[in-house]
């Protein structure tokens, strides 16, 4: 049961983390043409949501902790991407 439960996870991540990607371009994208920062946080709670669905997944598995994803075209170990993204979310709350 374990193995099938890690590979269901990681097959969620992975799909989180392509909506996550498409989110981040996103919000690239409104901040390099000054969209007001209203709108921008909306994206920046749609992210948030992403980046607890990913870390939920990942507090249930611990296949899915060791696993290697690719992310933003590097392969990242699970806490590296959730580091980022994290990191991510928290620069642009003040934007």
């Amino acid at each position: 049961m374990g193995f099938f439960n890690a590979m269901s996870s990681i097959g969620k991540i992975n799909d989180l983390l392509k909506e996550a990607e498409f989110q981040l371009k996103i919000l690239s994208d409104m901040t390099d043409n000054s969209v007001p920062s209203s709108r921008v946080q909306q994206e920046v709670e749609d992210l948030k949501k992403l980046y607890n669905q990913i870390g939920s997944l990942l507090e249930n598995s611990s296949g899915a902790r060791t696993a290697v994803y690719t992310f933003l075209g590097r392969k990242c170990r699970s806490w590296e991407i959730l580091t980022f993204l994290n990191e991510t979310i928290k620069e642009l709350k003040h934007y």
